[in-house]
């Protein structure tokens, strides 16, 4: 494999130790004297801890609770099995005292953290009002102000770019760990898809979107192309009516087929993996299916197949087409065993404009394609590319007056990452 891996961001690799150093503390409360060794030497490695994420990410460890999801610094937290179990109990007890969010930095003083867990402690007793804010030196929390179980689901759009985020990260450390040869539980990945394909099917659109953010002027590391894929795939496989079994496996195996050493072997180290459960034997399907497409193919093997070549078309061995153009070049002549009704299904949803992708209008502007139009069949809704990283007032194409589309860049011709645009930050 020649193409690039991510490592793993320093937030999800020092988050595990300052989660195991606080709920370490805060699980034994009931000792919180500061004269007690053991409560002592908690205090320290909970201190240190904290100290050594703050070196490392370049910030204060900060954490928010959203029912069983942790956001640390603002990034969805997705945790081995012991991990996991560790910070949901943390968070329950959290929540338990009404704390919605903890920032700990490394300025805290071991006195202020005495006095934080003895309030703590009597808080969780039931005495409201034991906490104070700004009462703790460095430390800061802030109340919980809804129902953590619901909280995200008044913040889909934001829940997706976590997901997303979070998505990239985990598939950047399988894809890292299967180039020194070696198999980790899909149990993390099982349960990070979980959650994007229920909030897939309430924001499709974002999602569809979110594969679009990219610098088009460099092809994609193996991880970022393996989420493109998904997601692309995810949305694909909504829009055909597939059940959430379907969608799921489908999703997992778009990512293990990226990141796995093409060849004839490559299914073969599938089985390698653990964690998958009940949903092995359809990853393998699909993802045998996707790897070698024939007409003897199911449906969720010949979807990723043809959305695998759909996206190798856009990097720059594959020509680095535009996505309008690689949707034509698809219709055309589409992936050998992928049914030609499949291919026009794929087209007719991504659109003549795929959602997110660069259009040169006949006024000489550029803009993002960011829908179909609300007046006319086959046309767009564009926001035009201000002063480089600022977006206009949308415009519907389909409209009596409006510019129309004069030419599809490729991406190799466009400069634009949509991560610096800040309409969509």
């Amino acid at each position: 494999m020649n193409e690039t891996v991510k490592p793993l961001t320093p937030v999800q690799i020092h988050s595990p130790r300052v989660i195991g150093a606080l709920y370490g503390l805060f699980r034994n409360l009931e000792i919180h004297d500061e004269s007690n060794q053991l409560f002592a030497r908690l205090t320290e490695e909970t201190l240190a801890a904290t100290s050594s994420f703050e070196a490392e990410v370049g910030e204060a460890f900060t954490l928010q609770m959203y029912g069983q999801e942790l956001v640390v610094c603002s990034r969805l937290l997705r945790l081995d099995d012991a991990s996991f179990e560790r910070a949901s109990k943390l968070a329950e007890l959290l929540v338990r005292a009404g704390i919605g969010a903890l920032l700990i930095n490394s300025a805290t003083a071991p006195g202020d953290l005495h006095q934080f867990c003895a309030d703590l402690a009597v808080s969780l007793k039931g005495e409201e009002g034991t906490l104070q804010s700004g009462g703790y030196g460095e430390i800061r929390f802030a109340r919980l102000e809804e129902d953590p179980s619901t909280a995200l689901a008044t913040r889909p759009e934001q829940l997706a770019l976590w997901l997303f985020a979070t998505l990239l990260d985990l598939s950047s450390e399988l894809a890292e760990a299967r180039g020194r040869g070696q198999h980790p539980s899909l149990l993390p990945l099982k349960r990070v898809l979980q959650r994007v394909t229920e909030t897939a099917r309430d924001q499709g659109a974002t999602f569809q979107l979110l594969p679009a953010v990219r610098d088009w002027t460099d092809d994609l590391g193996l991880a970022h192309r393996a989420v493109c894929e998904t997601l692309t795939a995810l949305g694909f496989g909504i829009r055909l009516g597939l059940d959430r079994r379907e969608l799921l496996s489908g999703a997992i195996a778009a990512v293990l087929c990226r990141i796995t050493p093409p060849g004839k072997d490559a299914v073969k180290d599938l089985l390698a993996y653990q964690g998958l459960g009940e949903l092995g034997a359809p990853v393998l399907i699909t993802a045998h299916d996707a790897l070698h497409p024939s007409s003897e193919a199911g449906l969720c093997g010949q979807l990723l197949a043809l959305v695998r070549s759909y996206e190798d078309s856009l990097s720059t061995a594959g020509g680095g087409l535009a996505p309008a153009e690689s949707i034509a070049r698809l219709l055309a002549s589409p992936p050998a065993g992928v049914e030609q009704q499949l291919t026009s299904l794929f087209a007719t949803w991504q659109g003549r404009e795929p959602l997110g992708s660069a259009v040169e209008l006949d006024n000489g502007r550029l803009a993002l394609v960011f829908g179909p139009s609300s007046h006319t069949a086959g046309q767009s809704r564009v926001a035009p590319l201000e002063q480089g990283t600022r977006l206009g007032e949308e415009i519907d194409l389909g409209q009596p007056g409006a510019p129309r589309i004069k030419s599809y860049p490729k991406p190799a011709e466009v400069d634009l990452d949509l991560c610096r645009v800040r309409a969509l930050n």
